[in-house]
Order: C-alpha cells, then structure tokens, then sequence
C-alpha cells in the first residue's frame, strides 16, 4: 500500500524483473511502457478516474466474437480504454518512472490500483496486468466551498456581494465555532504578503461579511 499526497503532483514507480530497457538508445523499448490508474476492484479497461491528472486513455471500440446460447458466435461492440499516455519519465531494467499524476480532493479516503502494460501491443487488454502494490489517498481534515466559487478576483466588493465561504470539518463535527478562522489571500504572493481578507461571522460552518486587512 502506497499513501500518495491529495492534489499535490507525485511521481509513480513501478518495480520488476528484467522490464523493457535497454542503454542502448537506438534499441531502448522502455518508452512503450504504459501504465493507468483506476478505481480499486476496476478492469484494467475501464476509464482512468475522473479525479486522477496526468494519466489520460483514449476510448476506443473493439470489435470481438461472443459465443451465443444457440453455439454460434454473434460480433459485439467491446468499449475500452487502453490507448494511455503519457510515456515514462525515467526508466531501467527494474523500474520505471512516471511524473506529473495528481489525485484531486476527495471527501472520504478511498484507494486505487495500478495497471502496467509492457509496451508491446498495449492496445489489447489482455497486455495489461493489475501491479500488485495499490495507492491510498486519504481525506482532507476540512472541505470547503465558497460563493462566488474560488479564485476571488480583486475588483470583487466582498462587502456588498454578499460573498461567503462554507468549511466543513470531516474528521470531528463536534470543533468549536471560537477555535476556527479562515483568511483568503493574494494568490500571487501567498499567505507571507499581500492583501488578506478575513472572513469573520462564523454560524454553523458558514462564514459571511468579508473584511479588508492591510
């Protein structure tokens, strides 16, 4: 089990035996090395979480023969998703490296696994094998939404638009109201500088008048 940080980019390395590699350039395969994400308990087939970036797969129909009850064979539309990019970042005989994935914000801790193809024919799902090892994501603390949703433009009149800001506290209901606060900031200067708005009139998780601070 490997815990991966959530909405922040991480690098994902897949482990073995004698992988696709060679030092040679000009005969080096390992860049046909593919690898995706999906739910826990997922087909390698199915389509890449919409919460996961940096991993994409092309829908793509296949066409194959399904035996019927009657003995015969009937051709079936077959919908998969095993055309994936990007390539790998870094790559040897025994790892293989893939760089820029996120896993956005979730509600609730839930966990992937990890599908790798060799390089040859990934096309096919039968190239494809589950990686024995599955990626945990857990929950955020908080979770939050604000009206007008986020980012907060400058020229915005918080005073008069009636701007607000709802956080929800998922790990313990029971947080006192006096123990919390909550500022937005400039985004391009961070929390250190910058103009800081500061939401006051906690009610229930909601927060409403915004206040200007210098």
């Amino acid at each position: 089990l490997t815990q991966a940080p959530q909405g922040e980019p991480f690098h994902l390395t897949v482990n073995g035996v004698s992988l696709p590699y060679s030092p040679n350039r000009g005969e080096d395969p390992s860049h046909r090395q593919r690898i995706k994400i999906v739910a826990m308990g997922a087909s390698c087939t199915e389509p890449v979480p919409k919460q996961v970036t940096g991993i994409s797969c092309t829908r793509t129909v296949r066409k194959v023969e399904v035996l019927q009850a009657s003995g015969s064979y009937a051709t079936q539309d077959d919908i998969v998703y095993t055309l994936c990019s990007p390539k790998p970042t870094l790559a040897s005989a025994d790892a293989v490296q893939y760089s820029g994935i996120r896993i956005s914000q979730l509600g609730s801790a839930r966990e992937y696994q990890v599908c790798y193809c060799g390089g040859k024919s990934c096309y096919n799902p039968t190239s494809w094998m589950v990686v024995p090892e599955t990626i945990r994501v857990a929950t955020e603390h908080y979770t939050w939404t604000t009206s007008p949703e986020a980012p907060i433009l400058r020229k915005f009149d918080a005073a008069h638009a009636g701007a607000s800001a709802s956080i929800t506290d998922i790990l313990d209901a029971t947080v006192g109201a006096t123990t919390q606060a909550m500022v937005m900031v400039d985004s391009a200067h961070g929390f250190a500088t910058g103009e800081a708005i500061t939401l006051a009139g906690l009610s229930g998780g909601q927060w409403g008048a915004l206040n200007r601070e210098h």
